[in-house]
């Protein structure tokens, strides 16, 4: 973190913290020796699996560090799942899941998400709004 802090600081460049980069991978690969618990190995097996991935956050700025966004994104869906006791069927499960998709991506797209499926569901079916954009 202290490399992207100084990245994000103009304390270094892009291209060092791109080296900086690549000398944590070789030192996360340096650790890579066997482990005696199965579970310390299977962590070592998943880092040394996607070691080119890691430290993709150094490399290019915007990136986050972590999931955290992402997390935040599905915990409406986690939180309705919790409360209401999740779907009992498989169509209920995959209703719910594009549901869920339409509203998070109407919330991402700043858009009013009641009104958008109101509009939805009162236009005809090639006149209804979308919530991707067309490029012409």
């Amino acid at each position: 973190m202290a490399v992207r802090d100084a990245r994000d600081l103009k304390e270094i460049s892009l291209q060092q913290s791109g080296v900086k980069a690549a000398r944590l991978t070789g030192r996360l690969v340096a650790l890579n020796t066997r482990k005696a618990h199965a579970g310390n190995e299977r962590l070592a097996s998943f880092l040394d699996f996607h070691r080119g991935e890691i430290f993709n956050f150094l490399r290019h700025p915007g990136m986050d560090a972590t999931n955290w966004r992402a997390e935040q994104a599905i915990r409406p869906a986690v939180v309705n799942r919790k409360v209401w006791g999740g779907s009992r069927t498989q169509a209920g499960a995959e209703a719910q899941g594009i549901l869920m998709s339409v509203l998070r991506t109407a919330a991402q797209q700043g858009k009013n998400a009641l009104d958008f499926l109101a509009e939805t569901l009162r236009a005809p079916p090639q006149l209804a709004p979308r919530l991707i954009a067309t490029t012409t």
